[in-house]
């Protein structure tokens, strides 16, 4: 799918090729292209971190946040978007000087919830297309593709903001928890490995409980955090 001459493939490895991101929608009509492209930066942008942090990768979330940290914005934003524009800076300079990987999903999370603010608070924000369903193949790298898939989906409930998506999302993440004997070579115990999934489970169930977007927000993170502690010891491939 393209919009405004930017093709959904630019999207980070490892992205969910089932979401499509109708951006620029909340621009006024006279809003020009490099607008809407600067607006697609955002979201690849955020993509790129997600990746990074579901990876385990600390030093990989740090680019793409400072820059998103440093944006100038661009032409043509409505002028009520000035302060969810500075929470979105604000929240990226977080996520760049996290120390943690913790504290880095944590910051995520914020970060993208603020740009759902932003697209609740203002007329015809963006709209998703969701498309492929989940992975369906028991085997286990279809199972972890489910958990990526599942993950994704709920990136786009806090972007949009899309109950649906949050929802699918949700549910998707609700399988077995995978056991160790399934993964790949890696230095932790197998039982550390099964709590870790385990726990992975856990927070899915308590972000379920989550009636908000502030406290979904919050849940997100802890499941970002449960993916990128699980992949320090079974690193991601």
């Amino acid at each position: 799918a393209r919009h405004a001459g930017v093709a959904a493939d630019v999207l980070p490895k490892g992205r969910s090729r089932g979401i499509a991101l109708v951006a620029g929608a909340l621009l006024p009509a006279c809003a020009t292209v490099s607008t809407e492209d600067h607006m697609f930066e955002h979201f690849a942008r955020a993509g790129v971190i997600q990746t990074a942090v579901i990876r385990a990768d600390l030093e990989g979330v740090r680019p793409a946040a400072r820059l998103l940290a440093e944006d100038e914005g661009a032409e043509g934003l409505p002028s009520a978007s000035e302060p969810y524009l500075a929470n979105f800076r604000q929240q990226a300079g977080t996520v760049a000087a996290a120390e943690t990987l913790d504290d880095a999903a944590v910051a995520a999370a914020r970060l993208f919830r603020s740009c759902g603010a932003c697209h609740e608070a203002l007329p015809g924000g963006p709209s998703f297309t969701l498309g492929d369903s989940a992975p369906a193949d028991p085997d286990p790298l279809a199972h972890m593709s489910r958990h990526l898939w599942a993950v994704d989906r709920m990136w786009a409930g806090l972007v949009g903001p899309s109950e649906v998506a949050w929802a699918e999302g949700l549910e998707s993440l609700q399988d077995d928890p995978l056991q160790a004997e399934e993964l790949p070579g890696g230095t932790a115990r197998e039982d550390d490995v099964e709590e870790m999934a385990e726990q992975l489970h856990r927070e899915a169930y308590y972000a379920k409980q989550a009636a908000d977007w502030s406290s979904r927000t919050d849940a997100y993170g802890r499941i970002l955090a449960s993916c990128a502690g699980c992949h320090v010891e079974r690193p991601f491939n």
